[in-house]
């Protein structure tokens, strides 16, 4: 076997893609020498960079509640609301079942929060003792939410950003060249 040394400026143009996929290291006097791809690096163009790139990951919210008119929701059987009524300018404590509530007052009655007490009994607000009447029921859902999340460090190639040949360095290719094979380091 020949050897033969060069240096990255001196790769044969027409053998390149060879050169700098051949694998093996050899040694020169003592001296280990890498392969093209290792020493060559701008020439080859293996030249790596480590990026992260952001995945999406979809993870639930917290619970939120949302009002529902309907479902698994009715007004308390028997139950009876209290109101504060300023009609006429005078306050005066109304206790009324859910059934009785007068349509065109329904929006400020369910509005109102307060409790009163009638004849030692604590009654709600509306809104608590009539849900299905007021549309204030609530159930619990789970909504998904979308957060970025960096990916562990991903691998680029990258031809030039801090890239360079190894300077002075000599690669090492096995040549099969004219069928004999021959070791040739190339500087």
């Amino acid at each position: 076997p020949k050897e033969v040394f060069r240096s990255c400026t001196e790769m044969p143009e027409a053998r390149k893609s060879v050169i700098c996929a051949f694998l093996e290291s050899g040694v020169q006097d003592g001296v280990k020498h890498g392969p093209a791809k290792d020493v060559c690096k701008l020439t080859c163009g293996t030249c790596v960079t480590k990026t992260k790139t952001p995945t999406t990951r979809v993870t639930p919210s917290p619970t939120a509640v949302t009002p529902s008119p309907t479902s698994g929701c009715s007004d308390d059987e028997g139950g009876i609301y209290f109101f504060r009524s300023r009609k006429g300018g005078t306050p005066k404590e109304v206790f009324r079942s859910c059934t009785e509530m007068p349509e065109a007052r329904k929006s400020v009655i369910c509005a109102f929060l307060e409790s009163g007490v009638q004849d030692g009994v604590k009654h709600g607000p509306a809104k608590d003792v009539c849900k299905l009447t007021c549309g204030t029921c609530v159930t619990k859902t789970k909504t998904p939410t979308t957060r970025v999340t960096p990916s562990p460090t991903a691998v680029t190639p990258s031809p030039t950003s801090g890239c360079s040949d190894d300077e002075g360095g000599i690669y090492f290719f096995r040549s099969r060249k004219g069928g004999t094979p021959k070791e040739v380091f190339r500087s």
